[in-house]
């Protein structure tokens, strides 16, 4: 938004004048009707936001292909779209690994994982299978510095 000094210590701003000294700036001495200097005020401007939602792609689509034909006992688990990731589904191995990548919506994680021959569930509905979080666990046991939860 662009505002023009225009008067003494005024603003005039979208049909607005608002006193410069309640911006918290100063103005050097303007001559009344004469527009001495333009300068940009930030009223109401919104922060950029950091990034957009990556949608999913063939390659995405390639590997949960890759990771099914790759493992036995695989189950897929659609999660719902939140406000910082698309819909994702998570294929999870008789073993309790897994992989998690976005796919177009829920209906098109359903048709894949009924492709490729692959029983799906909402995540939101049934949650993630035990063996899962016990492959976390066994995963996070024995990295160098020893982190990972104990719950």
């Amino acid at each position: 938004m662009r505002a023009i000094c225009t008067r003494g210590s005024m603003i005039i701003w979208n049909t607005w004048t608002v006193p410069y000294r309640c911006l918290g700036k100063r103005v050097p001495a303007l001559t009344p009707g004469r527009v001495e200097e333009e300068r940009s005020v930030s009223l109401f401007r919104r922060r950029a936001r950091p990034g957009t939602l990556r949608e999913s792609d063939s390659a995405d689509v390639e590997h949960l292909m890759s990771f099914a034909r790759s493992n036995t006992g695989v189950e897929a688990f659609v999660e719902p779209p939140t406000t910082v990731s698309a819909t994702t589904v998570v294929f999870v191995a008789n073993t309790g690994e897994w992989t998690r990548r976005r796919v177009r919506d829920a209906r098109a994680a359903h048709e894949l994982a009924n492709r490729l021959g692959v029983p799906s569930y909402d995540a939101a509905v049934v949650g993630y299978p035990q063996r899962m979080r016990d492959w976390n666990v066994s995963r996070s046991s024995r990295r160098p510095d020893g982190g990972g939860s104990t719950s």
